[in-house]
C-alpha cells in the first residue's frame, strides 16, 4: 500500500489535524519562470509589465493579473487567450529546471510520519501543478490538491483553503497553511486556519498578520506546527 493510502486511512480514523501548502513560493522557487512569461505575452501586444506588478499579484490567479493589467472591462476570451499563452511559455522556461526549496521535503515527510492530512491548495491550473508535482514526484504525498479553477473567488478569499479541509474531512481550526503570498495569509486569517508565512517573494513584515513567519522552512518541524494547534 502507498504512503498516499496509508495516511488517507489514518486521517478518516483520526479527523484531527492538517498542513495546506501553497505551491509556488512555498514547495517550489517557480516566482522568476512566471515573471518572465507574463513580461514576454504582455510585451507581445505593447504592453509593460513590471517588476512591481508581479509582486502585488503573484498568489492570485493568472485571470487577475490580467484585469489588473488591461483593466476589469477585458473581454473574456481575451484573457482566456492570453492565461493560456502565458502557462505554456510557463512550463516552456521552467522546464527541469524548478527544485523544491530547502527544509520542504523534510517538513513533508515528518508530518506525514506524525499523522497529518497534507492538502495543496494552488491559484495555479491544474496543469501547471502537475507539471510541478509530477517530476518531484511529491503528488503522493497529497490528500487532496485544490487548483485555480475550482473555486470563483480567489485569495484573499478563503475559499480555496476551505475547499482543501472539506476534501479531506478536517476542521479549519485545525488546519496550518503554509504560504508566501500576503493574499494567502489573508485567505488563511479568513478561513479560521492558522498560518506559517515564508518570506521570499514578500519582505517580513509585509507578512506580519501570519502566526509564524520564516526565511526558510528549514526552520519549522513538526513541533511548530503542534505548537499552532495547542497540540
Amino acid at each position: 500500500m502507498c504512503a498516499a493510502k496509508r495516511r488517507r486511512r489514518a486521517v478518516t480514523e483520526t479527523r484531527k489535524r492538517a498542513v495546506i501548502f501553497d505551491m509556488d513560493g512555498v514547495i517550489v522557487d517557480s516566482s522568476r519562470y512566471h515573471y518572465e512569461a507574463w513580461q514576454k505575452v504582455f510585451g507581445r501586444i505593447g504592453l509593460t509589465y513590471s517588476k512591481e506588478d508581479f509582486l502585488l499579484h503573484f498568489g492570485r490567479r493568472s485571470d487577475a493579473v490580467v484585469r489588473h493589467v488591461m483593466g476589469e472591462d477585458v473581454p473574456f476570451e481575451t484573457i482566456a487567450k492570453l492565461c493560456s499563452k502565458k502557462e505554456v511559455l510557463y512550463r516552456k522556461l521552467a522546464k527541469a529546471k524548478v527544485r523544491t526549496l530547502p527544509g520542504v521535503m523534510r517538513l513533508i515527510k515528518s508530518l506525514e510520519k506524525s499523522g497529518f492530512a497534507l492538502a495543496l491548495s494552488s491559484s495555479s491550473a491544474l496543469d501547471n501543478i502537475d507539471f510541478i508535482l509530477g517530476p518531484l514526484k511529491l503528488s503522493g504525498y497529497f490528500d487532496a490538491i485544490v487548483h485555480g479553477d475550482e473555486v470563483k473567488d480567489a485569495k484573499p478569499s478563503p475559499k480555496i483553503f476551505l475547499l482543501a479541509a472539506k476534501k479531506i474531512g478536517i476542521a479549519p481550526r485545525n488546519c496550518v497553511v503554509i504560504e508566501d503570498a500576503v493574499p494567502g495569509v489573508q485567505a488563511a486569517k479568513r478561513a479560521g486556519m492558522h498560518s506559517i508565512a515564508v518570506t521570499g517573494t514578500h519582505k517580513r513584515e509585509e507578512l506580519a498578520e501570519a502566526d509564524v513567519v520564516v526565511d526558510s522552512l528549514e526552520k519549522i518541524g513538526v513541533e511548530h506546527i503542534e505548537r499552532l494547534l495547542g497540540l
